[in-house]
């Protein structure tokens, strides 16, 4: 079986750097679909700078607890 042989590994690996080659080809070809990133030399700076406006939300864990309508070991009836 090939989930067993590692052969389904194997070709993934073998076949990546064939895709990723194909995909920067294209890339290459088509600039205004893909970006250009010649340009700018490679760098992602639009990428980075909206990373860093950003905020993470609000956290609502301090918020949690348990329901009250749920658990009926909270009101004791069933001891």
């Amino acid at each position: 079986m090939d989930l067993h042989s590692g052969k389904l590994h194997k070709d993934f690996h073998d076949t990546l750097d064939q895709k990723v080659a194909e995909l920067q080809k294209l890339a290459a070809e088509q600039p205004d679909i893909f970006g250009d990133d010649e340009n700018d030399g490679g760098s992602n700076s639009s990428i980075d700078m909206g990373a860093r406006e950003t905020t993470p939300p609000v956290s609502v864990f301090k918020e949690l607890k348990p329901s009250e309508s749920r658990y009926s070991l909270l009101r004791k009836t069933e001891l």
